[in-house]
């Protein structure tokens, strides 16, 4: 999933490229995995253990009960209230 991310991100242009604050959020529910991908300007506010953190404590919640939508969108709010 990394790599897909990194290639995702780069093609199409997610985040400002003189600052590389690009994020993104992968979910596939067919192999039940997500991943938060960070540019190194973002990655700078959400490490790799926060955004494991923000997935495990927010996300799967929403998951495990199948609301895929709820899940992305509380995962989604907590990095932006995280990133200000």
């Amino acid at each position: 999933m990394v790599d897909y991310a990194v290639e995702f991100g780069e093609k199409r242009g997610v985040g400002e490229k003189d600052k590389k604050n690009g994020l993104i959020i992968l979910f596939s529910r067919n192999m039940r995995q997500t991943f938060i991908a960070t540019g190194y300007g973002t990655e700078k506010i959400l490490k790799d253990e926060i955004c494991k953190a923000i997935i495990d404590s927010t996300m799967v919640l929403y998951f495990r009960k199948e609301d895929y939508y709820g899940g992305l969108k509380a995962g989604l709010e907590e990095c932006i209230n995280r990133w200000k």
